[in-house]
């Protein structure tokens, strides 16, 4: 029990601190704001749980619903190269799948959301068709088929 608190007061610490790139990430992702995917922020990925003691990340921002994490990656990320391979490795034997956006890339949130939605669409199965089916049929406010990207 008290590694789960420890685990949420470190979650709870990380999300007072956020960077200025992570509060302008975070503008554009919260509420369902992107694509009407739920993402938390500095949410707990427990990856470890043997004899009752947890190990877990922290991750910047996930996606349950795609299983995807979207990390921020500032200056000290340079020095941590072989920590981050090693988180990332042990994430996809987790099957879930990281996004990695340096600082600088911020600059442009708008881009990076395109390379978000760009990496997502090539990792995400295709949709089964709902052509020939009756009933069936999505339509975006300009008629056209919506599509989730």
């Amino acid at each position: 029990m008290a590694r789960v608190n420890e685990m949420t007061r470190l979650a709870r610490e990380l999300r007072k601190q956020q960077t200025p790139q992570e509060t302008l990430l975070w503008q554009k992702l919260r509420n369902r704001k992107y694509h009407n995917l739920k993402f938390l922020r500095q949410h707990p990925i427990v990856y470890d749980k043997q004899r009752g003691n947890l190990k877990f990340f922290i991750a910047d921002f996930y996606c349950a619903e795609l299983r995807l994490i979207i990390e921020v990656d500032g200056l000290i990320h340079q020095f941590q190269k072989h920590y981050d391979q090693n988180r990332d490795a042990i994430l996809r034997d987790l099957r879930i799948q990281v996004i990695r956006i340096r600082n600088e890339e911020l600059a442009d949130v708008d881009a990076v959301l395109k390379k978000l939605t760009s990496t997502i669409q090539a990792t995400l199965p295709p949709a089964p068709s709902l052509q020939g089916r009756e009933g069936v049929s999505e339509r975006s406010e300009d008629g056209g088929e919506a599509n989730m990207f």
